[in-house]
């Protein structure tokens, strides 16, 4: 070889040196600019990000999407690197270096994310084939007493985590986590079976202890306050330990039954449900008390375990609700939400113990510091703009739209949760109740919200419209009867609860979680779009339709926890029936007599109109149904509309199937391991006299 040959050798090297080295820079500078995309084409098409939490990310596309996705968790990310040695073979080189950054995502480890940089090759230009991160063990870090609390917090919450190999042998077979789902499964079945059961026999209670134009509102006033207590109940819970909000909730709940079993008028059944309502905050948020006691990968089987028996209340809820109501009385509902509920609740207290206060702030912290953190003006702000825009549109049907009751509820409401997202975003507050930093996320947090929230819009919507349509539509025009009925408004349940049974184990193994929901919102939607056309002369397209519309909302509502209601739960009648009774022969003076009869859809007091005859009940029934087939059908065209919103939404959404993994979030311990702070260890020398040593001695926190 020359040396003008060697001496080219040796420039391409260097120049190749400097491409790699300003490779590395760019890796550097784009993720502290957060520019994901440009981050993601720092590697080859087919190259490798290895993150000890995410396993191999495979893919420029899929690399984009992880890192973007934690983007929340790199606040303040800024990246050094050191001790570079490439290594230039041809086209392949090889390069060491030295990369970390520091961030808030975990400050008890600087180390844990620092990256060698792996294989390069040409192709197009310099490329990383892979960045794996072989963790450095550090020296055992020291921490003292005048360690920041929020620092210590974020050390215990990442002590209580765990990895399925290093869970206890049996711990899932243990009593204590059985008892737990066990339990839970009780109050799921015990709350939802008293918001279903009843909802099926409304027009029975309203005849016993009404009327009133208001006994509708029983569903609503519950599922509003449902979803409210939800959110306080899950925002909270981090902060204070779920085990005594969640027994509070739960003896609130028994005595919201013994309310609602002993009520004389509707507004006492009303009272009882805001109750009731409250207490499912707990049980409803079964997605995430399951979730978090399984691996990332296995949640969804968690969550059938606790909602098989629940088809007790989705299932044949509404069906045993007008049984009962039949053949017995419509309070043995209540009776029986009350003994479930008292099985599930002491269930619970002999075995749920998940993370106590302790174990979250230590022995030394006060609760009543995190009571005075509390979001006290955003939780104002949000509840009662939920309630007022809530009851706003519940009340748009038996009242006008221009009404000033129906306006002043919707507007006040509006400008409430305006006010409240204002304060939020412009307030500094150390503990906001809805962190509105996290909408940033648009393809990730902000599409899966939007899913969760319309989808629980039109699950819980139809759960209180579905019943009702039945009674009015099939009610006068069944031959099978009223057990016929009680089982046409158990379709909905159903409908929800196959679907989690039947799609919910499936979901580790397809994957592809964008592509489930994409799928599940387009099935929904098509089928939403078909209940319009629901009469009284389809009774088995309408059964077909509610199945199939309700089949992935129930597979949905476990990607989902935030749910809201936005459709009210009845409609006008009208009046469209008037010239056809009349020409059947009805008195004129007769007519106001039927008008009132017709909204209580009683076959009695139908036929209790004075001039009443077998043909005009005919023809009265038929036109009640088919009137109020063509006024249910405006609620399915808001329906329609808010599936297409989860299907725009769903087709945005960023993959996740990176974060199937063996990842356990929190675990349930013994009684007696809640009552000692997580950052105390044992200590060796046993030279305190009680096996433990403070944490302000020395901790390692690797």
């Amino acid at each position: 070889m020359s040396d003008l040959q060697a001496l080219e050798k040796r420039l391409r090297i260097l120049e190749d040196k400097d491409a790699i080295t300003s490779l590395l820079n760019r890796y550097c500078n784009t993720a502290d600019d957060r520019d994901w995309v440009s981050f993601g084409q720092c590697f080859t098409e087919d190259g490798v990000m290895c993150f000890e939490n995410w396993g191999d990310v495979v893919g420029q596309e899929k690399i984009t999407a992880a890192a973007g996705g934690a983007e929340d968790r790199f606040e303040g990310l800024q990246h050094s690197m050191t001790n570079q040695q490439v290594d230039v073979d041809g086209d392949e080189a090889a390069c060491r270096c030295y990369l970390w950054f520091a961030a808030t995502m975990d400050r008890s480890k600087p180390h844990e994310y620092h990256a060698f940089g792996g294989h390069y090759r040409i192709f197009q230009g310099w490329g990383l084939i892979m960045a794996p991160t072989d963790e450095i063990q550090p020296a055992p870090a020291v921490i003292t007493g005048d360690l920041a609390q929020d620092q210590a917090d974020e050390l215990r919450s990442k002590a209580l985590t765990a990895d399925k190999s290093t869970l206890p042998d049996g711990y899932y077979m243990s009593p204590r986590v059985i008892g737990t789902f066990v339990g839970l499964a009780f109050n799921l079945a015990a709350a939802y079976w008293v918001m279903q059961a009843a909802a099926g026999c409304l027009v029975q209670i309203d005849q016993d202890i009404g009327p009133s134009a208001n006994i509708y509102m029983f569903t609503t006033v519950w599922v509003i306050c449902q979803s409210v207590s939800m959110l306080l109940f899950g925002r909270n819970s981090d902060k204070f330990g779920r085990r005594n909000l969640a027994l509070y909730a739960q003896a609130l709940g028994i005595v919201g039954g013994i309310v609602g079993a002993t009520a004389k008028d509707p507004n006492q059944l009303i009272g009882a449900a805001v109750i009731l309502g409250i207490a499912a905050g707990v049980p409803g948020s079964y997605p995430l008390l399951t979730g978090e006691l399984m691996t990332n990968k296995l949640k969804y089987l968690g969550t059938v375990i606790v909602v098989v028996p629940n088809i007790i209340a989705t299932g044949f809820g509404p069906y045993l609700g007008i049984r009962l109501a039949t053949i017995a009385h419509w309070r043995w509902i209540f009776y029986i939400y009350i003994i479930l509920m008292v099985i599930g609740t002491v269930m619970w207290y002999i075995w749920y113990h998940p993370p106590s206060y302790v174990q979250l702030h230590g022995e030394t912290s006060s609760p009543w510091k995190h009571v005075r953190q509390i979001d006290w003006i955003g939780t104002f702000l949000l509840t009662s703009g939920l309630v007022l825009f809530m009851l706003g549109m519940s009340w748009g049907g038996p009242y006008p739209w221009s009404s000033p009751r129906v306006l002043g509820l919707l507007i006040s409401g509006g400008v409430v949760l305006v006010s409240f997202v204002l304060y939020e975003c412009f307030f500094n507050i150390k503990f906001p109740i809805v962190p509105m930093k996290m909408f940033l996320d648009v393809r990730g947090f902000t599409c899966v919200v939007a899913i969760s929230a319309f989808t629980g819009c039109i699950q819980q919507s139809i759960f209180i419209v579905w019943p009702s349509q039945i009674q009015y539509i099939f009610g006068s025009t069944s031959t099978g009867g009223w057990e016929q009925t009680a089982w046409m408004a158990s379709v909905s349940g159903f409908g929800s609860w196959a679907g989690i049974i039947m799609i919910g184990p499936l979901y580790h193994i397809v994957k592809r979680l964008r592509l489930q929901l994409l799928v599940g919102s387009v099935f929904m939607t098509a089928f939403l779009g078909a209940m319009v056309s629901i009469t009284y002369t389809n009774r088995a397209s309408a059964i077909a339709f509610c199945f199939l519309s309700t089949f992935p909302m129930g597979w949905g509502e476990v990607f989902t926890m935030l749910m809201v209601q936005y459709i009210v739960s009845e409609t006008d009648l009208g009046i469209g029936f008037v010239p056809a009774v009349l020409e059947a022969g009805l008195p004129q003076s007769s007519l106001s007599q039927l008008l009132t009869a017709a909204t209580q859809a009683s076959q009695a007091a139908l036929q209790a109109v004075p001039g009443m005859t077998d043909e005009i009940l005919r023809v009265t029934n038929n036109s009640v149904a088919d009137a109020y087939g063509k006024a249910f059908s405006y609620v399915y065209y808001f329906a329609l509309a808010l599936g297409a919103i989860c299907i725009i939404a769903a087709a945005c959404l960023r993959d996740f199937d990176q974060y199937l993994t063996d990842h356990v979030s929190r675990m349930v311990y013994h009684k007696k391991d809640t009552k000692t702070d997580v950052l105390r260890v044992k200590n060796v020398d046993g030279d305190d006299g009680d096996g433990e040593k403070p944490v302000s001695e020395t901790k390692e926190v690797a």
